[in-house]
C-alpha cells in the first residue's frame, strides 16, 4: 500500500513539475520571445515598461493560466464521473453527457466587390467539403437551413418545407447528392423558383 501511494506521489509530482515547465515555456517562447528575466520582473517585480512585459501580462500570461485552469476543469470532471458511476472507463462521449453539446455551423459567401466578387455558394458548399472535412449533406444544411437561421429566417426559408416561402431550384439528373458539391462548375440547374414563381430555366 505504501509503494503504492509512493508511485502515485512521483507520478504527480512528475506531472506537476511538467505542466509548470509547459507553463514557462508557454510565455517564454513565441514569435517576439521573451527571457525567463523579463518575465521574473514583470510578474514578480511589477516592472511593465517593456514591450515584453506587455507581451507577457496581457496575451500569454492570460492564455497559460486558462489553458491550466481548463485542463484541471477537464481532468476534475472527468474524475467526478469515473468516481459516480465507479467505471474507470467511463467517459463523456461514451455515456452521452455531450450528446447534446452541439454548435450549428452556417456557410455563406462573402459577395464583397473590393476583395472577394462572388456569390457562388456552390463552390462555398465544395470549399466546405474540401477544406473543412464536411460531408455534402452537411455542407448543404449549412449553406441552406443553418443559414437561414443564422439570419433568424429559418421559421419561413431555408428548407423545402410546407409553410415556407418556395425558393427552391431543380437540378438536372445527378448520380448522388455527393455530385453536386463535386462537379460545384457543372451547370447542373434547371430551374429556378422563387416564392413558387419559376425565374429562368434551362
Amino acid at each position: 500500500m505504501a509503494n503504492k501511494s509512493g508511485r502515485t506521489l512521483r507520478r504527480l509530482l512528475f506531472l506537476g513539475a511538467a505542466a509548470l515547465l509547459a507553463a514557462l515555456l508557454s510565455m517564454c517562447l513565441g514569435a517576439a520571445p521573451v527571457s525567463p528575466k523579463e518575465m521574473f520582473q514583470a510578474i514578480f517585480q511589477g516592472r511593465q515598461d517593456s514591450a515584453a512585459a506587455g507581451i507577457l501580462l496581457y496575451v500569454r500570461l492570460p492564455r497559460t493560466l486558462g489553458c491550466l485552469l481548463s485542463g484541471a476543469a477537464l481532468a476534475v470532471s472527468g474524475a467526478i464521473i469515473q468516481t459516480v458511476l465507479a467505471n474507470p472507463l467511463a467517459a463523456p462521449n461514451i455515456i452521452g453527457v455531450n450528446s447534446g453539446a452541439g454548435l450549428g455551423v452556417a456557410l455563406a459567401s462573402d459577395y464583397n466587390p473590393g476583395s472577394s466578387p462572388s456569390g457562388d455558394m456552390r463552390m462555398v458548399v465544395s470549399l466546405a467539403c474540401i477544406r473543412m472535412k464536411m460531408t455534402p449533406a452537411e455542407a448543404i444544411n449549412a449553406a441552406t437551413l443553418n443559414g437561414a437561421y443564422a439570419m433568424g429566417l429559418s421559421r419561413d426559408y431555408g428548407s423545402v418545407t410546407l409553410g415556407k416561402v418556395a425558393n427552391f431550384f431543380i437540378t438536372k439528373p445527378m448520380p448522388s447528392i455527393e455530385f453536386f458539391s463535386y462537379a460545384y462548375q457543372t451547370p447542373l440547374i434547371r430551374q429556378v423558383f422563387l416564392r413558387g414563381r419559376k425565374m429562368c430555366g434551362l
